[in-house]
């Protein structure tokens, strides 16, 4: 599979950057593919059901919550944890998608931008405001899934489930988080009903091409994973300043495994 899609990437690319070495003239490049064959497997076979399980899983994730706050006992809270991890693993299959209706929902930075800032969720604990549309909401990283899994895994369950009891702000954050993810997701997938056609037919290898937004979206993803999941963590983008606390699910210690994923 790994030869495969290496083979296909590197072919897509040298066919994109068809040149004349003589006098550096664009060429018409013969592509013995079916290019829109391609995008329709895509789109139909890849993108879609990824976002339609995303959303699926959230509305679970949004139950489990619900339930979670209505109970606050620790089978409540297992149940939830399980769902949060569920919608972790498949967020990892969507998160190379950062186009279309995903770039206009935000959809990655809105759901997975890691690590959680403490200050800012104990704050919003304490003031019971929730600003996750605001337009510096993102910068906060007050909100997602790594907020729940501060909620979730950072703290003793006996502490967890003592304050989500005591303090109505908590159990009214944890709705707000998975009632946003939820809506942001749909949005994406009901947006996708509107753009496959579009996405089907913008054949070609140009800038703003189907083949481009691709090939893009899943270099800058696959950045972010070198990056931000490993390099920063591990020192090699800080001096050695080795910051463990900065991998992606640092709490519930499942990071290599979203990784993997």
């Amino acid at each position: 599979m790994n030869t495969r899609f290496w083979i296909l990437i590197l072919g897509i690319l040298f066919l994109a950057s068809c040149e004349d070495e003589s006098s550096g003239d664009t060429l018409t490049c013969t592509r013995d593919y079916d290019q829109t064959a391609l995008l329709n497997n895509y789109a139909d076979n890849i993108i879609k059901p990824s976002y339609s399980a995303l959303a699926s899983e959230l509305t679970e994730l949004k139950a489990a919550i619900d339930k979670l706050n209505e109970d606050q006992n620790f089978p409540a809270l297992v149940s939830a944890r399980i769902a949060y991890i569920k919608v972790c693993t498949t967020f990892q299959h969507t998160s190379q998608f950062e186009f279309g209706p995903a770039a206009d929902v935000a959809l990655r930075a809105n759901l997975n931008n890691f690590p959680p800032n403490i200050d800012a969720v104990n704050a919003n604990i304490e003031s019971g405001i929730f600003e996750f549309d605001t337009p510096d909401a993102n910068l906060k990283y007050d909100k997602g899934l790594p907020v729940l899994d501060y909620f979730f895994y950072g703290i003793s369950h006996e502490e967890f489930l003592d304050d989500l009891a005591n303090n109505p702000n908590i159990q009214n954050y944890l709705t707000a988080i998975a009632d946003d993810m939820l809506s942001r997701a749909t949005q994406t997938l009901n947006g996708w009903d509107a753009y496959t056609d579009e996405f089907k037919t913008n054949i070609g290898t140009d800038a703003g091409s189907s083949l481009s937004l691709l090939i893009n979206a899943w270099n800058e993803n696959y950045e972010l994973a070198k990056r931000q999941k490993l390099g920063d963590p591990a020192g090699v983008n800080s001096l050695n300043i080795i910051y463990p606390e900065g991998v992606e699910a640092a709490y519930s210690n499942i990071s290599l495994d979203l990784l993997k994923a």
